[in-house]
């Protein structure tokens, strides 16, 4: 399974890469599952999607949905591309275990999906996420690769985690949330644990606040073990 963009580090996976990928699933009789819910939020090369860069689609399911692009997380649609026995075994199941979704859910994706989304949802994604970056990388010892799709940073903090701070991204989540009002999720849960994942998919004013939030804190004071 990959996700592409990489949720949480943002990393794009290039076409030849899936490619390869799924030329290496095929020859050990394996599925791939390209999870492309953040597809469309790729900022500087173009959106790279499993069904034209896999040569042979009889093993290959893509997941896809509206929650990412079309800013509808809490309602719930997502839908996936494969083989008809494939479809119609996820069909059997989720009619056993969460039945259907409301007539009126899939209506509105389908209202979202048939309009194009407007026209300054990239550039303010991708000045979002350069400020972030930007914000993040003048707190001495974090380094910040720039996310190429997603909405998420992912920096590298294992340099503030030094025994004058708390000891995992964990406890220095807690800390920004309590002292800093700023939610960030621990790279633990990601079996990264030294980073920490920041969204940017917030109005600009909200995002510059808690970027100051974040550098002053993390630069000045912080948390002391």
């Amino acid at each position: 399974m990959i996700a592409n963009p990489s949720n949480p580090s943002g990393v794009l996976h290039p076409p030849e890469l899936v490619r390869d990928i799924a030329s290496w699933c095929t020859r050990h009789d394996l599925w791939l599952v390209s999870d492309e819910v953040h597809g469309a939020l790729v900022y500087d090369a173009p959106p790279v999607s499993a069904t034209s860069s896999v040569a042979d689609p009889s093993r290959l399911i893509v997941v896809d949905g509206v929650s990412k692009v079309r800013a509808m997380t809490g309602w719930r649609v997502g839908w996936l591309l494969g083989p008809a026995e494939v479809v119609a075994a996820a069909r059997r199941h989720t009619s056993s275990t969460i039945t259907h979704v409301s007539t009126l859910t899939p209506r509105a994706a389908l209202a979202a999906l048939n309009n194009p989304s407007p026209a300054g949802v990239l550039p303010t994604y991708r000045s979002a996420r350069d400020l972030l970056v930007r914000r993040l990388r003048e707190v001495p010892g974090v380094r910040c690769p720039v996310p190429a799709g997603g909405m998420f940073a992912f920096p590298d903090v294992s340099s503030l985690l030094d025994g004058r701070r708390p000891a995992t991204t964990a406890d220095l989540a807690v800390w920004l949330l309590e002292d800093a009002h700023v939610a960030v999720v621990p790279g633990e849960v990601f079996g990264a644990k030294t980073h920490l994942r920041i969204s940017f998919a917030v109005g600009h004013e909200r995002l510059s606040e808690a970027a100051d939030r974040l550098v002053q804190g993390l630069t000045q004071g912080g948390p002391t073990s």
